[in-house]
């Protein structure tokens, strides 16, 4: 665990994961798998303020569920502003949080009619999503978004 974590590179969460892989790979807890969990805290900061607390239970590939749940969150992380998600992030996002994060990057980025074409299938199945675009326009949470809905 400690080489496999001394010879990883990238953030604290993806360097324990490693850690944990070598882990499993030299044979594991000899009662088998069934939980595995990750907890870090910033250097700056209070304990209570957590970068990342994840825990799985009762799972049949507890480490690679745990991975999947930290790219997830790096992904949603990653919608949150500029320069958003990358690829590899849209890729373990659900449909529509994809959907929405390539929204998203159209809008911030001016490229409107993009966004025009993505939102409208969920416009034309459910025309409440407009209420919803209003709303994050009211709340600047959406940029460009009062320019969205016309044309």
């Amino acid at each position: 665990m400690a080489e496999a974590f001394e010879r990883s590179q990238g953030p604290l969460e993806e360097r324990l994961l490693d850690a944990l892989d070598a882990a499993e790979a030299a044979g594991g807890d000899w009662r088998g798998r069934q939980a595995a969990g990750i907890l870090v805290v910033g250097a700056e900061g209070e304990a209570w303020e957590r970068e990342v607390d994840l825990r799985v239970d009762d799972h049949p590939e507890p480490v690679a569920e745990l991975r999947r749940l930290v790219r997830l969150g790096r992904a949603y992380r990653a919608m949150r502003g500029p320069p958003g998600p990358s690829a590899d992030d849209l890729e373990v996002l659900p449909e529509l949080d994809r959907l929405w994060a390539q929204i998203y990057m159209a809008t911030a980025t001016g490229k409107l009619d993009e966004a025009r074409e993505r939102l409208r299938p969920l416009l034309e199945a459910e025309p409440r999503w407009g209420d919803f675009v209003r709303a994050l326009a009211e709340r600047e949470l959406l940029p460009n978004a009062d320019k969205l809905l016309e044309g």
